[in-house]
């Protein structure tokens, strides 16, 4: 127990000096840090459902809330695909709230994924059942948090 203590408060140091050295990136442009943190939160949440289950399950309401946020971040930063500015502040904003899985180490690789991903396209609350592509897209984008 004591262990695991000194390993969460050695992981949020790191977060804290990596937070610090990226906020200056992330208020150049708040919607994209924004946007990069709520990718962040959402992608965590299915990371941690697939780790668990090897699966995405789009009959889960939690899966679909967590993937159409995921969708809104990717439309955001595909509609900013040519602004460095953007994409450097979104990939920070992930970072902030990334909790250990998407890291400075590995946020450009992530962002680009994402901003990449062709089965996101078109996606939206009410046909998201029928986007065969749409959990087979999100399980590759874990592939950039290795």
């Amino acid at each position: 127990m004591k262990r695991l203590s000194i390993l969460m408060m050695s992981i949020a140091m790191l977060a804290f000096a990596s937070c610090s050295t990226l906020q200056q990136v992330a208020s150049s442009n708040s919607v994209a840090a924004a946007s990069g943190q709520s990718c962040a939160v959402a992608t965590n949440a299915l990371y941690k459902t697939y780790k668990s289950t090897g699966k995405i399950e789009l009959t889960d309401l939690s899966n679909v809330t967590n993937i159409l946020t995921v969708v809104t971040s990717y439309n955001q930063l595909k509609a900013h695909k040519n602004d460095s500015n953007y994409r450097k502040a979104f990939a920070s904003g992930a970072v902030a709230a990334g909790t250990g899985v998407i890291t400075s180490a590995n946020a450009e690789t992530f962002t680009n994924t994402l901003l990449n991903a062709s089965g996101l396209d078109g996606v939206t609350a009410s046909n998201i059942r029928q986007k065969t592509q749409t959990a087979a897209t999100i399980i590759s984008l874990f592939g950039a948090l290795k």
